[in-house]
């Protein structure tokens, strides 16, 4: 539990409910200038420093409050999801302010049908496969996204039961989508390795999904190791569709 608190919006958090003593989940967000399905998340990993009341507004419990007077007396230096501050900071911006990242999102995606179309490479699930199919790659792209973001949205609601966070989750779809360009190093080099195209794909694919991980930890509010499950579930679907 003390590796938790070591993120500064979470002892933030309860820093509010000790000064507060209750507080509403709106409330903390509108403190923090964080979105809802972020404050979620930082709320479910404070299971145990903090409980909901009958009215629904959350509270410190004696366990949080022992656990936060302790963190600030050891002054601990903050940490984020995984131990990475910048992914952490990024996509907590990206979840705040939505709009400002579309079009960066939208820049990838243009780049990647760029990519596809100089290669005669199609998109997939989390990866590409060969294709002639030219003319198709205008639809291709933005549907292969749509399904990506169509398929993490329904198990993250599957998993929370509520909605928020689609904006954020589809720039995150997109922009994680950026590390797979590295598996197509190997046809622009034509290097004929196929050790060196296997550790490409692995190294771009566990980029790619821990990114994204991230991205729906943060924009739909729900715990990394359950965000992981999702991105290795949609990893399955892409085998299962026999793309690399």
């Amino acid at each position: 539990m003390g590796d938790v608190l070591k993120n500064p919006h979470r002892l933030k958090i309860l820093e509010i409910l000790s000064q507060k003593r209750v507080a509403s989940i709106k409330e903390i967000a509108d403190t923090l200038g964080l979105s809802l399905p972020t404050v979620y998340y930082h709320l479910e990993l404070l299971k145990g420093c903090v409980s909901k009341t009958a009215r629904g507004e959350f509270e410190i419990t004696e366990e949080g409050l022992r656990l936060y007077t302790e963190s600030l007396k050891k002054r601990a230096s903050p940490r984020s999801i995984a131990g990475a501050p910048f992914v952490y900071s990024f996509f907590s911006s990206a979840a705040r302010r939505p709009s400002r990242f579309l079009p960066a999102a939208l820049a990838v995606a243009a780049l990647e049908y760029l990519i596809c179309r100089a290669l005669l490479f199609e998109p997939r699930l989390i990866g590409f496969s060969r294709s002639l199919q030219i003319e198709a790659l205008p639809f291709a792209v933005p549907l292969n996204i749509l399904i990506v973001f169509a398929i993490l949205e329904a198990m993250a609601f599957a998993v929370t039961k509520r909605t928020g966070g689609e904006l954020p989750l589809l720039n995150g779809v997109i922009l994680s989508r950026v590390p797979l360009w590295l598996a197509l190093i190997d046809p622009i080099l034509g290097v004929n390795s196929s050790y060196f195209s296997i550790a490409l794909l692995a190294v771009s694919q566990l980029i790619s999904i821990y990114l994204l991980s991230a991205s729906i930890s943060l924009s739909k509010g729900i715990r990394q190791e359950v965000s992981i499950i999702m991105c290795l579930v949609l990893l399955y679907l892409n085998l299962l569709l026999g793309t690399f």
